[in-house]
């Protein structure tokens, strides 16, 4: 369990870091900064649970994180939203 709170902490830095960035580069409105946010956060989540963090996610765990939001019925406009945060995330 400590070790999974390491990540969340690391990874909490890095989608703070990612979304100052993008803010003062792009000038991303606010909403879209919160969005971006809690889609990077629930990736962050998922990675943790599997004891991996953002900098260790794969195409199979994102392939595994996006099954399981269609499992759990999420709408595919939300689905896609976070594929988009998450393509400019690891771009």
């Amino acid at each position: 369990a400590e070790n999974t709170a390491q990540l969340q902490a690391a990874d909490g830095v890095l989608i703070t870091e990612f979304l100052d960035q993008l803010w003062l580069d792009k000038g991303v409105s606010e909403h879209t900064l919160s969005a971006y946010g809690t889609d990077l956060r629930k990736f962050a989540t998922f990675l943790a649970q599997q004891r991996k963090g953002l900098l260790d996610a794969d195409a199979q765990l994102l392939n595994r994180y996006l099954a399981q939001r269609i499992d759990k019925a999420f709408s595919p406009r939300s689905t896609s939203r976070a594929l988009s945060s998450l393509r400019r995330f690891y771009a």
